[in-house]
């Protein structure tokens, strides 16, 4: 009997915990208390502020770890580093009751006034309970996958991938991992010169995760892999499928996944997810922008080919909802073999039904579909609306298009135009030649070279504290990398985003307009 109320005792003691440190982790990264409402505080002595213009978060990041704001560098406050002496601060180590000084006045733990933008919260006793429980905890377990020798990272193959990518994918990981383990004890250990700051050297290994079957089988498969040999982090990566299970996942489990080369990206951003455009989900939304501005969303076409969950049949439900939100409608054809492609572009074209006929035509098709429809538009003597088409399903040269299809369609383009200089990819040309690396599928290689090397950037700070929280801190204020990201010539880090890129070119492909960039 008394065993068994000690152990209930203990439970309701752990739940009352959990509740705690989830009523301050409401405060610290969203300035609100338990009741819901903000925060109160002061700033420079009497200015009033509330809710997420003082939650912890945005001056001391997930981490607790302070990220630079105004030229300013905040105190770490994770738990380990918080309630520590710091000889560096000259104080001593914060206890309950001087952190909740710090906090309500303004007076570090040696007794001296902080700076005066650190807010001053008006707490009460649970607030501030909750809050010390939180940051008690915060950085107080290590991040699975890394230890202070080692540091494990993976990278996954999603669905059907080709083999080619593939391999030459994992050929850049497998590189630069070996690279570094090779020049790693030497470089980061020693450094070269005097005062050199000198990273903490961890070997390196990279496990692959290949998920076949069905998407909604693919989260059995990652919990199965993650509970054999947890990673610190997920890098580069493709699929041929959505990535939306992966993100969940990522995101249930708060594991870094750092620059997948996927066409299908989540709609919406993460915490711990970085992409470098929303894919065909972005062509989409330009599309529909370009389509609105013009006048011709109110009776669009979409053209697709290809099963459910499938970029083309994604990207056709999110044109859909974008034009639906600019005012205008889409209406659906099956464009794949068996359906009869005549039949299609007859539907398209309003001949012979009564239909009102189209305003525009997009086609959500690979190279192979557009020649198909291609061949039927020479037969037609109706005028035909403007075509738009996807360049990231094409997969082609547009030079190679049809002369049919080239004199009346417009291309949405995310990356750098054909034949501009990208001095980055250069850059990814020079480091693979040095190390004898054959490029055979460059877009992949170098997207997958910069997944590694912004990984590698974000880990090079975190020292003795390897917190992937952390890890993710470091990563949004990496704008030095800016410079070595290829194909996305207007994108680079930037501080909150978990996508490089927003924005993409309208390309006319009969040459009668200039290109044109849209951010919709």
């Amino acid at each position: 009997m008394f065993a068994g109320t000690a152990v209930a005792q203990q439970s309701a003691i752990n739940a009352s915990v959990h509740d705690l440190v989830a009523a301050g982790r409401l405060l610290y990264s969203e300035g609100r208390m338990a009741s819901g409402q903000p925060v109160k505080a002061l700033v420079q002595g009497d200015v009033p502020v509330l809710g997420t213009q003082v939650a912890c978060q945005s001056c001391h990041g997930r981490s607790g770890m302070g990220a630079i704001e105004g030229g300013r560098i905040p105190a770490a406050i994770a738990g380990p580093l918080l309630f520590a002496a710091d000889a560096q601060r000259r104080r001593p180590a914060y206890t309950d009751s001087t952190l909740a000084r710090a906090l309500r006045e303004g007076i570090d733990s040696a007794g001296r006034p902080i700076d005066p933008l650190m807010p001053r919260y008006q707490f009460d006793a649970r607030d501030l309970a909750a809050l010390t429980a939180y940051l008690h905890q915060l950085g107080a377990v290590p991040s699975p996958g890394v230890t202070p020798d080692s540091l494990r990272i993976a990278t996954i193959i999603a669905g059907e991938v080709a083999s080619d990518a593939e391999r030459a994918m994992l050929d850049v990981l497998k590189t630069f991992v070996a690279a570094r383990n090779r020049s790693g004890p030497q470089r980061l250990r020693g450094g070269h010169f005097p005062g050199q700051f000198k990273e903490t050297y961890r070997e390196w290994s990279l496990e692959v995760w290949r998920l076949g079957g069905p998407p909604e089988t693919w989260r059995a498969q990652l919990d199965a892999h993650y509970r054999e040999r947890p990673p610190f982090a997920l890098v580069g990566g493709l699929g041929s499928r959505s990535w939306q299970p992966i993100h969940d996942f990522c995101e249930a489990e708060q594991i870094p996944c750092v620059l997948p080369d996927i066409d299908l990206p989540p709609a919406d951003d993460g915490v711990y997810s970085l992409y470098y455009s929303r894919g065909v989900r972005l062509e989409a939304e330009i599309i529909a922008a370009t389509l609105a501005a013009e006048g011709r969303h109110a009776n669009v076409v979409g053209v697709v080919e290809g099963r459910a969950g499938s970029a083309t049949g994604e990207a056709a439900t999110a044109l859909a909802r974008a034009l639906e939100r600019r005012g205008g409608h889409m209406r659906l054809l099956d464009a794949r073999p068996e359906s009869g492609a005549e039949a299609v572009l007859a539907r398209v074209l309003g001949e012979p039904t009564s239909e009102e006929p189209a305003s525009a035509i997009v086609l959500w098709l690979r190279a192979e579909g557009v020649r198909r429809l291609a061949a039927q538009l020479r037969t037609q003597n109706k005028k035909v609306p403007p075509l738009y088409l996807s360049s990231t399903l094409l997969g082609a040269k547009w030079d190679e298009l049809p002369a049919a299809v080239q004199k009346r369609a417009w291309v949405v383009h995310l990356t750098a135009l054909p034949g501009e200089p990208d001095s980055a990819l250069q850059r990814f040309r020079a480091w693979a030649s040095a190390r004898g690396l054959q490029i055979r599928e460059e877009r992949h290689q170098a997207l997958a070279y910069f997944a590694i090397l912004a990984f590698a950037e974000g880990t090079k700070h975190t020292s003795i504290f390897a917190s992937r929280d952390y890890f993710m801190d470091l990563l949004e204020h990496a704008s030095t990398l800016t410079p070595y990201l290829p194909l996305y010539r207007r994108a680079g880090m930037t501080p909150g985003q978990r996508v490089l890129s927003r924005g993409g070119y309208m390309v006319d492909l009969s040459g009668r307009h200039d290109p044109v960039w849209q951010v919709p």
